[in-house]
């Protein structure tokens, strides 16, 4: 037992060197910036989240930058409850997030190896097989390097399953229900749709693993452990996260525009889109992701090569009944993946279960996981075997043990060479030196059609103290925001040469024009503005309306889509503007109860597991 420990300590020394290495030319440049649109997107939020927390000590709950006024803790990506948002605050979001993802490729290669060695059995040498060919297949480094941040927070899944499954069976059966709920929780907070998909990888897993067959009685029975574990984590797991799910849905509900397409509520357009834009895997671009080195093709690809797959391949022949749950999980994602290519459209009745469901056309980009994860498990149990059986002549085992060794050691060597070039030239560009405003206004950019992404410009606007109306968002709501200017996408730096908006009267003002308003405090969720009242009249707020936002001098109306108050007291005195979203204070405090219940099960259980090893 302490030789295996050791075995596992060398390896996960070996596997943590490999993927710094791996990980290095993200920090080739590490102040350096992506001129990817959605790595733009991720740098606006973060910056702007850390800006609430450090400039104006609030929590980033509403952002004047986005489109007019937006409840930005309603979007599904806001990633500052996340726990590594930590990482941002200290580091800011350019080696934050750079930091983050270093850190889930850790999670992902410790994790598939916990779940391979220590819930599945499998020899060291196989489970270090099955975390190479996890972690450093094309998956995440595609993501990566097409900037879809929040899609790589799927790679929690290993250690959520691994939990999960070790609490059927375990004695310390609360401790690892907490420990499925802590993992699965990061990829709810920042992942938003992910989830859903992770979910239905665990539920699968559990569901083929109640079966248990009796060779001697050639019987099966149901042990419902599984499932009834697996509810308990969902409901704790979403109990965690009520804190974002509580305004990530009123926000969702309140949209004003299709998610993604206009087609996504008609499932036979979305399906004819999804195919002509290939986004649906087919058989081709199976071949291509699994095979063809640097293939962009389809998003993501995860190139693995040809051993891995054969392992896989020969392990159902093998130990067909043993590995027939992980056939079925990848038949299963397969046919998700291909969405109304596949031989059944199994997405279809997916997509008819919920209207969230709707927001998925991209059926490789949210499936296609489950083919890489189960290709990592019986690529790895292949090896298990062989490195496991008795053989009659230890000629026979070195021979065999020494050539797949040999295999699988080609096998890393080609991932790593091959995928580490995802990971080169990302982070090519210096952040411009930007002036930020005194002031804060807002931008309308012409010329943009469909809402494509400018997220670029969103990104230096808000270095700059600057909101832009027409951002790209996921949830669009109502914009009613007057711009202070009208640009374009090749004027975007000199205000001086902007368009100024005729119908712009300032982002405070007064429908009496005897009244007068300045503001002596600006941030993002609360206002103070220093009024003269004359005649009694409606204070405007050149934000648009959402009735979270309260007022000291009585309630806030909707004035054309925007904020307003209406002022009878005359005199000088101070009005206070406070944003406080009801749905977001009743989430969090679901999240701190049932944070703290599951603190003290758990410190019960150390303090019992402690006493019983003393005695």
């Amino acid at each position: 037992m302490n030789e295996n420990f050791g075995i596992d300590k060398v390896i996960l020394l070996i596997l943590t060197a490999a993927v710094v290495l791996f990980c290095s030319p993200l920090f080739k440049n590490i102040l350096y910036i992506s001129a990817n649109d959605d790595w733009f997107n991720f740098f606006k939020y973060n910056h702007f989240d850390r800006l609430c927390v450090l400039r104006y000590h609030q929590l980033p709950l509403w952002s004047p930058y986005s489109g007019g006024g937006f409840p930005i803790i309603g979007r599904a990506y806001a990633g500052s409850i996340n726990p590594l948002f930590i990482f941002v605050l200290i580091f800011g979001e350019i080696v934050g997030l750079k930091i983050i993802v270093l850190i889930i490729y850790f999670a992902a290669i410790t994790g598939m190896y916990y779940l391979t060695r220590f819930v599945l059995n499998f020899h060291p040498f196989a489970s270090a097989f099955s975390a190479v060919v996890f972690t450093f297949s094309g998956y995440i480094p595609s993501f990566v390097s097409d900037g879809n941040y929040n899609n790589v927070y799927i790679y929690f899944l290993p250690w959520a399953l691994a939990f999960l499954l070790k609490s059927v069976y375990a004695e310390a059966r609360v401790k690892y229900i907490i420990l499925s709920c802590i993992s699965l929780s990061p990829i709810l907070l920042q992942g938003g749709l992910p989830f859903v998909v992770a979910l239905g990888l665990i539920f699968l897993v559990s569901v083929f693993s109640m079966f248990r067959f009796n060779r001697k009685k050639k019987s099966v029975r149901l042990d419902f452990r599984y499932l009834k574990i697996f509810l308990v984590v969902v409901l704790l797991t979403l109990s965690i996260c009520a804190v974002k799910i509580f305004p990530t849905v009123k926000t969702t509900n309140s949209k004003v525009a299709p998610v993604h397409s206009v087609y996504e509520d008609n499932y036979e357009a979305i399906s004819r889109y999804a195919v002509e834009k290939g986004k649906a895997l087919s058989w081709s671009s199976l071949y291509s992701c699994l095979f063809v080195r640097n293939f962009r093709g389809i998003l993501p690809t995860y190139y693995v090569g040809f051993i891995p797959v054969i392992f896989f391949l020969l392990s159902l022949f093998i130990r067909p009944k043993k590995n027939l749950k992980w056939l079925f999980v990848f038949v299963i994602f397969l046919f998700l993946s291909m969405g109304p290519l596949a031989p059944f459209d199994l997405f279809k009745f997916l997509w008819a279960s919920h209207k969230y469901i709707h927001f998925i056309y991209k059926h490789n980009k949210y499936f296609s996981i489950g083919i890489i994860f189960t290709i990592a498990i019986l690529g790895g149990s292949f090896l298990s075997y062989f490195f496991r059986k008795r053989y009659a002549r230890k000629s026979v085992k070195y021979i065999t043990v020494g050539f797949l060794s040999v295999l699988s050691v080609i096998a890393f060597l080609d991932l790593f060479a091959t995928n580490i070039k995802f990971h080169k030239n990302i982070f090519t560009l210096p952040v411009p030196e930007l002036k930020e405003e005194k002031n804060f206004f807002q931008i309308f950019v012409k010329g943009i059609p469909l809402r494509d992404p400018i997220c670029m410009h969103e990104y230096f606007y808000l270095l700059r103290n600057v909101g832009l109306i027409n951002w790209h968002g996921d949830i669009l709501l109502k914009e009613s925001a007057e711009p202070k200017y009208y640009t374009v996408p090749s004027v975007w730096e000199d205000f001086d040469k902007m368009e100024l908006n005729p119908s712009y009267r300032g982002e405070f003002y007064f429908l009496t024009p005897s009244n007068k308003v300045e503001c002596s405090y600006f941030s993002p969720c609360k206002l103070i503005l220093d009024v003269e009242v004359r005649e009694p009249g409606f204070l405007v707020v050149n934000q648009n309306y959402h009735p979270a936002w309260h007022s000291t001098a009585g309630k806030v109306y909707d004035y054309n889509g925007l904020l307003a108050i209406s002022l009878k007291m005359t005199g000088r005195y101070k009005v206070v503007l406070y944003y406080v979203p009801m749905e977001f204070w009743l989430g969090a405090a679901i999240s701190l109860l049932t944070l703290s219940c599951l603190s003290i099960l758990f410190i019960k259980y150390e303090i019992k597991r402690k006493d019983k090893y003393r005695i």
